[in-house]
């Protein structure tokens, strides 16, 4: 069976860190070899695939790591011709394995005035694919009698394809780790706020590297739970927000938690839209007395290369208890064209204890003296 066979190359890496005026970056880890992902449809039970002689083949997959998956695409036109039929007892799951390739990770801190947000950028590199059929006996999904399982033979993997490499898609995931209005900070100023969470948001796609990369991109956005959300490249028309406030890890994982001062912030973004207009409510699902709303508004939003909606939105005094949740619902339309993209997402009252983060309570704790 083929297997991912990589490791952490990062003590050669000389410069480790990466920066432009609103972004700096530190590579965590840096891995290099070989990478597999699942590839097509399964067959087997006698079943084959064939590939003719000059035919074009894309090659995607998806790898995980660390909570996140990261992609990789690339589109090659066949040197040879190449088929393989199962045995008739012979299960094969296919995979493309990528040798030589590279898998850089991280971590980030964007420069806000007023949220400390820190992200983790994951960039694949892929190298030549290569698809391995990955068969074995399978005698349940064959139904195959113990006669006809003696018969077959496990065989070895060979290289079923390697094609000439004719385009590739370089794939960078980004996961937001920490979201969190800082300790002492001023309150918002709306317009301001707004303005420059866009120019950040535009700037997701500069993305850090160790080598520039000449090739096709495609930037994902990491969701707790969910399929990453892509904001450029062959998906794009997802129809769903990427939730950059919600963290992706730590205490109650894939909930937006309300922060000190009842805030509930929401940073989201979409494609690039002509006209939009943005919806934003909370519900809180009360069993049998039915749905409470407790909050209805228009949401603020700004084009730039992306739509970025931000909202501080301010949870109404005792409308959640410690431990309760609710539901935020974010709606973006395109008044021009139609085109529409939402999110819902769990949004979760805290304990006390863990509503501010380790280091605002030291902060706090430094100026009490």
């Amino acid at each position: 069976m083929p297997q991912n066979n990589f490791r952490d190359d990062i003590d050669r890496v000389r410069d480790r860190v990466w920066s432009n005026p609103l972004k700096v970056c530190v590579l965590q880890h840096y891995f290099i070899g070989t990478f597999c992902f699942p590839f097509g449809p399964e067959f087997g039970c006698g079943a084959g695939v064939s590939i003719t002689q000059g035919e074009s083949l894309s090659l995607s997959g998806k790898f995980g790591y660390g909570g996140a998956e990261v992609g990789a695409s690339a589109t090659f036109t066949a040197s040879t011709a190449w088929s393989k039929t199962s045995q008739a007892c012979e299960w094969c799951a296919p995979q493309v394995c990528y040798p030589d390739s590279v898998m850089e990770v991280w971590e980030c801190e964007h420069f806000l005035d007023w949220y400390s947000w820190k992200s983790e950028f994951v960039r694949f590199r892929p190298g030549r694919a290569q698809i391995l059929p990955n068969c074995r006996i399978d005698r349940e999904k064959c139904n195959c009698t113990e006669t006809a399982q003696n018969a077959a033979t496990d065989r070895q993997n060979a290289i079923g394809y390697l094609g000439a490499e004719k385009d590739v898609v370089f794939t960078s995931v980004l996961r937001t780790l920490e979201f969190r209005k800082k300790y002492g900070a001023v309150d918002s100023v709306p317009d301001k706020d707004l303005n420059q969470a866009s120019v950040l948001t535009d700037l997701l796609f500069n993305t850090p590297f160790i080598q520039p990369c000449h090739y096709n991109q495609k930037l994902m956005v990491a969701v707790p739970g969910e399929p990453a959300i892509s904001l450029s490249g062959d998906t794009v028309d997802d129809h769903r927000l990427a939730l950059l406030s919600m963290e992706n890890g730590g205490y109650q994982k894939g909930k937006l938690k309300v922060q000190k001062n009842q805030l509930l912030p929401v940073l989201a973004v979409a494609p690039k839209t002509d006209k939009p207009r943005v919806e934003i409510s909370l519900v809180k699902h009360a069993g049998n007395d039915g749905d409470i709303v407790l909050l209805n508004q228009s949401g603020m939003v700004k084009t730039g290369k992306l739509t970025t909606i931000w909202q501080e939105l301010v949870i109404p005094l005792e409308a959640l208890e410690p431990g309760e949740e609710a539901t935020l619902y974010v709606m973006l339309e395109d008044e021009k064209t139609g085109a529409n993209w939402s999110l819902c997402a769990p949004v979760l009252m805290p304990h006390f204890d863990q509503i501010e983060p380790e280091n605002d309570k030291k902060n706090k704790n430094r100026s009490k003296k």
